[in-house]
């Protein structure tokens, strides 16, 4: 059990199971004490975790995690281009407008029976 402590007062209990950090891992943040390759020990992040008992912590260090999920978003848009291109009528789109396109695409799952689409 770890308590998320902000100014020195507990704001979150995390238990087993659960996970805390997730922004720091999308966006730049001053290193913590808890990242191994941290080699300024004089940063005080802005959170700070407590175990309240013993624990066993999974580090994920951000840079490797963006590079995934990038990695990740470039095959899912490769896909998403390739499908377009199949598409007839959205031929005369540049390239550069399908790529806008794709990026504002989503997966939306549907269950037996649903209505994707009904108009009158």
């Amino acid at each position: 059990v770890l308590a998320v402590m902000k100014d020195g007062k507990e704001v979150k209990t995390v238990s087993a199971g659960e996970y805390v950090g997730e922004l720091n891992l999308l966006v730049d943040q001053a290193p913590s004490t808890a990242d191994p390759k941290n080699k300024n020990k004089s940063t005080k992040p802005k959170v700070t975790l407590v175990p309240k008992t013993d624990a066993e912590i999974y580090h994920v260090d951000p840079e490797i995690y963006r590079a995934v999920v990038q990695a990740g978003t470039k095959k899912e848009e490769e896909n998403k281009l390739a499908l377009l291109k199949k598409v007839p009528f959205l031929d005369e789109l540049t390239e550069e407008n399908r790529i806008k396109l794709i990026r504002t695409m989503m997966m939306v799952d549907f269950k037996e029976g649903d209505t994707i689409v009904s108009r009158n």
